[in-house]
């Protein structure tokens, strides 16, 4: 045992556990972090379980679902979260009934302390009317682009080749369809809407200075040789109240309950009969 929380028993296994699932969450943290993070995991959840059990809340089976999906998130296949699941020795059952305990928690501190704030409009608008420099979106462009392949003159003669054969769009539409090594060519090039830092470093560089309809000279990289078409540009602008009142708003009401449910969690902490051993 590692803990004694009014006389609930936090063992060596369930801490082993917790930290595995404190390192997915919380990538920053070193060893000795997790392990307080763990600790302080199992004993609020052990505070507020026993609180929680003097209400009956129900918690749905696609609730657990929801939750367990949020959790594959955190792995590239499935096979990956098999693996691990059978690295630290827990069952998907075992899974499944620590994801409900996490929903029923969640359940019961929303319901106990949920926002419900309505009248914070002015407050909120008078933080926005302080703050209008943050509120900005980014710029944004639609981008089409050929890739040659490869690390030799050869293709570096190739790329420059396409490069003076394209004097329009429709050129470039073309030609990208036709010999570009991207997967874009199915799309004649076109790599969709991008916001700065979604490229390659040496591309966000050129392709956030271009002007719409410009073809760029030949761009070497590690993948090969590029050639870009700026087809469309979207200045960023100021925002304005009615674009941002609901991530105000959603900020605020987030806000206001961690500080009511830390403050709660507090003073359950200083009530409740805690043993670290």
């Amino acid at each position: 045992m590692v803990a004694i929380v009014n006389g609930i028993r936090i063992t060596k296994e369930q801490l082993r556990k917790e930290k595995y699932f404190v390192s997915l969450r919380d990538v920053d943290l070193d060893q000795e972090g997790i392990f307080k993070q763990a600790l302080r995991n199992l004993i609020d959840a052990a505070i507020i379980l026993e609180q929680s059990q003097k209400e009956l809340l129900d918690v749905k089976e696609c609730e657990i679902d929801e939750a367990l999906v949020d959790f594959l998130s955190y792995f590239s296949c499935e096979e990956n979260y098999k693996n691990k699941l059978e690295e630290i020795a827990i069952t998907e059952d075992e899974l499944r009934e620590r994801l409900e305990q996490h929903v029923r928690v969640g359940k019961f501190l929303a319901g106990k302390f949920e926002c419900k704030d309505n009248a914070c409009e002015e407050r909120l608008y008078r933080f926005f009317e302080s703050n209008r420099e943050l509120f900005t979106s980014d710029v944004k462009i639609r981008l089409s682009h050929i890739l040659i392949k490869g690390d030799c003159e050869e293709a570096r003669q190739c790329a420059q080749g396409i490069k003076e054969k394209l004097h329009s769009p429709e050129d470039f539409e073309r030609i990208a369809a036709t010999v570009s090594k991207c997967p874009s060519s199915s799309q004649y090039g076109d790599l969709g809407y991008l916001l700065p830092g979604e490229l390659i470093p040496e591309l966000d560089e050129v392709a956030f200075k271009m002007k719409p309809g410009e073809i760029s000279d030949v761009i070497k990289t590690s993948f090969g040789f590029h050639i870009l078409l700026l087809t469309e540009l979207i200045p960023g602008k100021k925002l304005e109240f009615d674009e941002v009142r609901e991530f105000l708003s959603d900020y605020h009401q987030n806000a206001m309950m961690e500080m009511n449910v830390e403050k709660y969690l507090n003073e359950l902490r200083k009530k409740a009969d805690i043993k670290i051993l």
